[in-house]
């Protein structure tokens, strides 16, 4: 069976991210989850094991590195950010996942703003199989719930779900919980 292929937005990267040290780029793996949703739902590709794949997206990474690197905000060195874009590569590429070409003739939601659009056409993709997930920290993109990609072909019957990374998290414990017990 195939990973389920999901796409994490800039926003909670950043997040996951503010909250270890830049000198030393670690996340948990889940489970047991801690008290940073963010970074559990990062920690889910860690020890993904085959169940998650990571997608990024030039876009993607772009905003997260533009994030790390304001003065205005955590204001990391050059090199600290640069480490921990290859982390985020090679944690997505462990997982089975890697960065996607986006796809740009996909018509987003009209009050989307540039990371949620980031994201969604980053998971329409072509590149990627099915099932796709968004993870999120929008609650404008996470009330939508499920997303069926526009202007582009896709199949109806495989809507993209969108999760917080709270929800996103708390299902992979329970969906790992039940294969433990098996």
């Amino acid at each position: 069976m195939a990973p389920v292929e999901v796409v994490v937005t800039a926003d909670v990267l950043v997040a996951a991210l503010s909250k270890v040290s830049a000198a030393a780029i670690r996340f948990p793996a889940v489970p047991p989850k801690t008290n940073d949703p963010n970074a559990d739902a990062i920690g889910v590709f860690v020890g993904a094991e085959g169940d998650f794949a990571l997608i990024l997206s030039a876009e993607i990474l772009e905003q997260v590195a533009t994030a790390l690197l304001d003065n205005r905000g955590l204001a990391w060195a050059f090199d600290a950010v640069d480490q921990a874009m290859d982390v985020l590569v090679g944690i997505a590429e462990h997982s089975h996942g890697g960065i996607a070409t986006p796809a740009d003739q996909v018509t987003t939601p009209p009050r989307a703003g540039a990371v949620a659009m980031a994201a969604l056409r980053a998971v329409a993709s072509s590149d990627l199989g099915s099932p796709r997930t968004v993870v999120t920290g929008d609650p404008t993109l996470q009330r939508l719930d499920q997303w069926r990609p526009r202007g582009i072909p896709w199949p109806t019957e495989q809507p993209v779900t969108i999760l917080s990374p709270s929800r996103f998290r708390d299902l992979v414990e329970q969906a790992r919980w039940r294969y433990r017990r098996m």
